[in-house]
């Protein structure tokens, strides 16, 4: 905790790039007394760790090297290192490795998944072996008859978000397909990507008939807070797709045939290929239409009682997740470093299926807070806010503006590590 501010004003350092979040963390600042928010220029800024109390920036820009060593002065918006949450091939390791010497929840959250790694296309049959379940269920489903379901993967990159290089299938062959595709536009025998993991397909998603069957998933917001406090924010995103779900038994020329968009419920993927001016009145009407609030959520139409007690225990199974996903990389430094004087806000997903159970996804840093849309303001305002109020004002000793509570603390546990 910051202790040398003499009464000053914590000068802060705030260069996030994207216009949407940079003007709403800089308007949260502006209620907030103790503070004084200068615009991160980068190609003129001098951010030496003389000049600023506080740097909100692109994790790119930190200058993690000289601010880390200042962990009683300084505050930073993102830890150095966390591959082991943001990665997917890595924290899908990582919790395996978790869930095999501990006898966790965690396992009730978690789709089947494998790591999968491809340098060359000639060795995808190694690479499949490595992943035998996966080789042996396609193997199966080759010998199903017509109207029988197959058992369904997807296909994702470890690295990448917004819906990109996704692959849903049910053969090797469209595996096969995938990667010579890839190879073909690159015009290289080594793939440009080689990590990527593969989980059994959740084709039996909720679906809700208020919402014409459209198929959704949920953002969560998670704060984690120095070394380490870890909360949930209560107001959850319900992300849905714009069309209604539809389940393939097989998934035969599974690309030509069928349109991913009622499985891809990523905003960017439903709403950038409208061709629409994104301040229209028809763009607006399609990202209302795409994104809603969780606990709005209509699950039982005609009992009340019963729609508050889905959502209640969603929301339990939710932070639960949570907290076990972060007791797991706690222990695991080269993947995950809390630092003192750091925070970090996330965008975690989750899909819910049939039996009202809570699958995690992934999680991401940076997340795109401006796919909440213009009528939901609110939620990023007071996300924003309380982040402020938990992370920067307890660091530097102001008593809070707010209480936190929208907030919900899922862990919190220190680990003494020399740096």
């Amino acid at each position: 905790m910051c202790s040398n501010l003499e009464n000053r004003k914590i000068k802060v350092l705030l260069g996030i790039d994207e216009k949407y979040s940079r003007d709403k963390i800089a308007n949260c600042f502006k209620f907030r007394d103790n503070y004084e928010v200068e615009i991160f220029n980068r190609e003129n800024c001098q951010n030496s760790t003389e000049n600023y109390d506080f740097y909100w920036l692109e994790y790119e820009d930190l200058d993690f090297e000289n601010l880390v060593k200042t962990k009683d002065k300084i505050l930073l918006n993102s830890f150095c290192i966390r591959k082991g949450l943001i990665r997917k091939a890595q924290i899908a390791f990582n919790l395996k490795k978790y869930l095999a010497k501990t006898n966790s929840q965690l396992a009730n959250y978690l789709p089947e998944t494998y790591v999968f790694e491809l340098d060359y296309i000639d060795y995808l049959d190694e690479a499949l072996n490595d992943c035998f379940e996966v080789e042996k269920a396609l193997e199966k489903n080759l010998t199903k008859e017509t109207n029988e379901p197959t058992k369904k993967f997807i296909l994702k990159s470890s690295m990448t978000n917004k819906g990109a290089e996704i692959l849903i299938f049910d053969t090797k062959k469209q595996l096969e397909d995938y990667f010579m595709k890839r190879i073909n536009q690159s015009e290289d025998e080594t793939l440009d990507l080689r990590e990527w993991v593969i989980q059994a397909y959740l084709d039996k998603p909720l679906k809700l008939q208020v919402y014409q069957n459209r198929k959704f998933h949920l953002r969560v917001y998670v704060v984690a807070v120095g070394n380490l406090k870890v909360y949930v924010y209560e107001d959850i995103l319900a992300l849905f797709s714009l069309e209604e779900y539809k389940n393939q038994e097989k998934l035969d020329d599974f690309n030509n045939n069928f349109d991913l968009k009622c499985h891809i419920t990523n905003t960017c993927v439903q709403l950038d290929d409208l061709n629409l001016d994104k301040n229209s009145e028809d763009y607006m009407k399609k990202e209302k239409d795409c994104v809603k609030r969780f606990w709005n959520l209509k699950f039982d139409e005609k009992d009340e009682v019963n729609n508050q007690t889905i959502k209640n225990s969603i929301f339990s199974q939710i932070k639960i997740c949570v907290g076990e996903i972060f007791n797991c990389l706690h222990h695991e430094p080269t993947m995950f470093q809390p630092l003192e004087n750091a925070f970090e806000l996330y965008g975690f997903d989750f899909l819910i299926d049939e039996n009202l159970n809570c699958f995690f996804l992934e999680a991401n840093a940076f997340p795109d807070f401006k796919q909440t849309g213009d009528y939901l303001n609110d939620l990023i305002d007071c996300l924003f806010y309380q982040t402020i109020a938990i992370a920067s004002d307890e660091f530097f000793n102001i008593p809070k503006a707010c209480q936190p509570n929208k907030m919900c603390l899922v862990y919190d546990k220190k680990i003494d590590r020399k740096f």
